[in-house]
């Protein structure tokens, strides 16, 4: 496996320079923001996962590469969307592009980034892998449009795991598949996207229990970012579900005041956490039994990459 993570680090090298090569013909302020984001690093899973099953099933360099460059832009242009939602104020370290150029400006960078992330996947002339691409792009925009129209809150656990996976595992699942159309086995495919999706929404759920800071870890994130933000997370719907009426109209009494604090600590208290990290393992463990039959190399780096997950938890 040393030898395959020597491999991947030095093809992540190449898909960064792809990126800040392309930032290079826009905008001073745009192109200094794109250079600043790629030099303050990141953990390239996607681009990791793409790559990983690029070796795996004998993908040339060369598509690898611009797929998992797409992918990286791709989830650069959601952060910037999200970031200008959020109102965010750091990025990696690095002040979001919408604090430089203002919203209006912001929202064409994303769009410019969505069509930038289009072409090097269209680049590599499989039909299948853009059709992917494209549906994965619609399946994200659709779902957070969705929210945005939604006028009430909803405490529903199915539509937590749904929110989970727009969010998040569409695309680590498009990460897994993308490259493996060009030897086009529905069978890879398949456990591939199986393995995208799962790794991807225990993902999701692991960001949202640092949220609630249950770990040292969540040290560098902010409290309660996903209630301010108006995010009701699979913690909050476990906690919830289990009261009585009377306590559920308390605990969206504290949600319509504010009370970010108080509503965290009963929650990061309660079994709720518990009942989380169980859905997570599950996860887990169907993405971990999707590769098995990977070559021996592949498949410890994947495993690999989720043990670093979960310890995130820890």
């Amino acid at each position: 496996m040393e030898q395959l993570d020597q491999k991947i680090n030095a093809q992540i090298v190449l898909v960064d320079q792809k990126i800040v090569e392309t930032s290079a013909s826009y905008p001073p302020v745009v192109s200094e923001f794109m250079q600043q984001i790629v030099q303050a690093g990141g953990k390239h899973l996607r681009s990791k996962i793409c790559l990983a099953f690029s070796h795996a099933y004998h993908i040339e360099d060369h598509i690898a590469i611009s797929l998992s460059a797409g992918l990286d832009i791709l989830h650069l242009a959601t952060l910037i969307h999200d970031d200008l939602i959020d109102q965010a104020d750091l990025r990696r370290g690095v002040i979001p592009i919408h604090k430089r150029v203002g919203p209006k400006s912001t929202i064409l960078f994303g769009d410019v980034l969505f069509g930038i992330a289009a072409q090097y996947v269209a680049g590599t002339g499989n039909p299948q892998m853009s059709n992917a691409f494209a549906e994965t792009v619609e399946t994200i925009a659709r779902a957070e449009l969705l929210i945005s129209l939604s006028k009430q809150q909803t405490f529903d656990y199915s539509q937590a795991i749904h929110h989970a996976y727009t969010k998040t595992g569409v695309l680590f699942e498009l990460a897994a598949k993308i490259a493996l159309y060009q030897n086009n086995d529905p069978t890879l495919i398949q456990k591939a996207t199986t393995f995208g999706k799962e790794y991807g929404i225990a993902y999701q759920l692991i960001d949202d229990l640092l949220d609630l800071e249950v770990s040292t870890n969540s040290i560098n994130k902010t409290s309660s970012k996903d209630l301010s933000n108006q995010t009701i997370t699979l913690p909050y719907i476990i906690y919830y579900q289990s009261l009585s009426d009377n306590e559920k109209q308390d605990f969206e009494t504290a949600l319509s005041q504010k009370e970010f604090e108080k509503i965290q600590n009963k929650v990061k208290n309660s079994f709720a956490i518990q009942a989380t990290k169980h859905e997570i393992e599950t996860r887990i463990k169907k993405a971990k039994e999707s590769i098995l039959l990977l070559p021996s190399d592949a498949r410890s780096y994947l495993e690999k990459i989720i043990d670093q997950s979960i310890n995130l938890l820890n």
